[in-house]
């Protein structure tokens, strides 16, 4: 986590500018780049069991006990772990966050922030910048790297872990048979909504790559029977009818606000009237905080850089569904960044 400075070190820092606060951005630099090591060493999972010194750790993940005892020091400085009587363990939360065995576990979304989003940002932010777009997108640069698809299903599914039960119970969809679930790549949305919906059935709609993960997900929990993979193209492909509701999570931020409309046009020929929508993204005007505003706008400039696509707020996506057949759009009060809507009777 950053390093949050002392009474002082903010008024010199911060309020009166007596000292350069860019510091504060490199050290953060810096911890992500040893976080991103310490999860490749497989240092977290070694102190699971029981806090260890450097020398044990050291011998522990094969690596020099020396780099091991600096690398440690640096880590606790930025809370990822802690030592005591000359033993390390770690944080509470580096356990929530980062290990395998938490249900919540984000190491994945580190692991492609740092393999192939920030390596994007580096090729072609500039370019981005003095030309207005990017010269390929992210998932073009996916397609060329050998685990491009299976990383990112793999970020995707660990925000799917930390989020999606909390999503699948805010989104009450009663006696709904089937769903659509459009771009859903990894189809752990769909299996979290059929987990809670015994009598639910639902259609994953998307490329073939990101479907070869959802393939295995599906098997793994036993779900052949009630959830479809459907590879295709949702621009000029038929989704099909009859569907109760539609999942759009994580995809509206890929596209300017024309191909929106025309994605929710498509999406509500295909639902039955009185069927649920739900839309679930990082909006811009969802940030109540500073911290929670620079997080929106990070994601904004990535995916500007990325995709040429763009974060959008509640009255503009109340806007599109109201134009395609949708009515009473709301906002998920402790599920940020989802919204619900009913297609017209």
């Amino acid at each position: 986590m950053p390093v949050i400075p002392n009474l002082l070190e903010r008024f010199a820092l911060l309020k009166f500018n007596q000292g350069p606060g860019l510091l504060l951005d490199i050290l953060g630099a810096g911890a992500f780049r040893a976080v991103v090591l310490a999860i490749k060493r497989g240092i977290f999972e070694a102190l699971t069991d029981s806090p260890l010194t450097s020398k044990e750790l050291a011998y522990k993940i094969k690596s020099s006990e020396q780099d091991t005892a600096i690398l440690l020091e640096f880590l606790e400085s930025f809370s990822y772990v802690k030592q005591s009587n000359g033993k390390y363990s770690n944080t509470a939360m580096t356990s929530k966050w980062l290990l395998s065995k938490s249900p919540s576990n984000l190491a994945d979304m580190v692991r492609i922030w740092d393999s192939d989003i920030f390596e994007f940002w580096d090729k072609y932010l500039e370019g981005a910048v003095v030309k207005g777009k990017a010269s390929i997108t992210i998932y073009e640069w996916f397609n060329k790297q050998p685990d491009g698809w299976r990383t990112f299903n793999f970020f995707e599914m660990a925000i799917a872990r930390w989020l999606g039960n909390r999503i699948a119970a805010s989104v009450r969809l009663g006696t709904a048979q089937k769903i659509l679930d459009v771009g859903g790549g990894h189809g752990m949305y769909s299996i979290m909504f059929c987990r809670r919906y015994p009598s639910l059935s639902a259609t994953v709609f998307d490329k073939p790559e990101p479907l070869e993960t959802a393939k295995e997900n599906v098997a793994a929990e036993k779900m052949n029977d009630r959830i479809t993979l459907q590879p295709g193209d949702f621009w000029t492909d038929d989704l099909g009818s009859g569907y109760d509701g539609a999942l759009l999570f994580n995809l509206i931020h890929n596209y300017l606000p024309d191909k929106n409309i025309e994605l929710l046009g498509k999406v509500s020929k295909a639902l039955n009237p009185g069927a649920t929508v739900a839309i679930f993204d990082q909006l811009k005007d969802m940030a109540t905080s500073p911290a929670l505003k620079a997080i929106v706008r990070f994601f904004a400039l990535t995916y500007w850089v990325t995709v040429g696509g763009h974060t959008y707020s509640l009255n503009d996506i109340a806007d599109w569904l109201a134009k395609t057949g949708f009515t009473k759009p709301k906002r998920v009060r402790f599920v940020p960044g989802l919204i619900i809507a009913t297609k017209r009777r």
